[in-house]
C-alpha cells in the first residue's frame, strides 16, 4: 500500500479517498489510518482476530488493528486513459494550476490533479502537468498535434508546445 491518510475515518471515507486518487485497493488500520495501493499482501495474511479495532469515524465498522489492515477494493480497475482531445494553450493558461513539471506520466499527473479535487488534467510539452475544472477556451487543435512523448513514460504522449492533451481525472463528486 502506498498513499496514506490519518484522521477520523470510516471504510467509505477511505474508499472514496483511494478511489479518487486512482487506486484499486484500500486498507484501514489502527482505527484511524487509511492506506491506498494497487497491490496488497506483501507481508501475508494476518489472523482475523488481530483486526478488531473500531473505526474512529464509524464505531460499528472494523478498521484493522496494530500493524494490520482490513483490505477492500475501491471499485476502480486498472488505469485506462481516454483523451478528451488536444487543445491549444497560451501564456494565460487554459488549465490554470501547474501541478508538476519534469518526468511526468499520465498517471502521476492524474493522481496529483485528483488529489486537489480538479475535474481535468492536461499534459503539455512532454514534461508539464496542468489541472483545472474547465478546458478549451483557446480551441481544439488538429488531431495528432499532441504527439510529444512523456518524459516519465515514452509509451505515452504528453501534448505538445502550448498544446494540452486533456483527460478527465475521474474524481467522484
Amino acid at each position: 500500500m502506498l498513499e496514506f491518510k490519518a484522521g477520523t475515518i470510516s471504510i467509505e471515507y477511505c474508499r472514496r479517498y483511494c478511489y479518487n486518487l486512482g487506486y484499486k485497493y484500500l486498507g484501514v488500520q489502527y482505527a484511524s489510518q487509511c492506506f491506498c495501493g494497487n497491490k496488497y499482501g506483501r507481508y501475508g495474511k494476518g489472523a482475523a482476530h488481530t483486526c478488531s479495532m473500531a473505526c474512529n469515524g464509524k464505531k460499528d465498522e472494523i478498521c484493522g488493528g496494530v500493524w494490520r489492515n482490513n483490505v477492500y477494493a475501491t471499485g476502480r480497475e486498472a488505469e485506462e486513459f481516454h483523451s478528451i482531445g488536444c487543445y491549444h494553450d497560451k501564456a494565460v493558461r487554459d488549465l490554470p494550476f501547474l501541478s508538476k513539471s519534469g518526468a511526468i506520466t499520465l498517471n502521476n499527473c492524474r493522481l496529483e490533479c485528483a488529489s486537489y479535487g480538479f475535474l481535468y488534467f492536461g499534459v503539455q510539452n512532454s514534461n508539464q502537468c496542468f489541472c483545472g475544472n474547465k478546458y478549451g477556451r483557446y480551441g481544439k487543435a488538429a488531431e495528432g498535434a499532441c504527439n510529444k512523448q512523456c518524459i516519465g513514460n515514452k509509451e505515452q504522449t504528453c501534448g505538445g508546445y502550448f498544446l494540452n492533451s486533456i483527460y478527465p481525472t475521474n474524481v467522484e463528486a
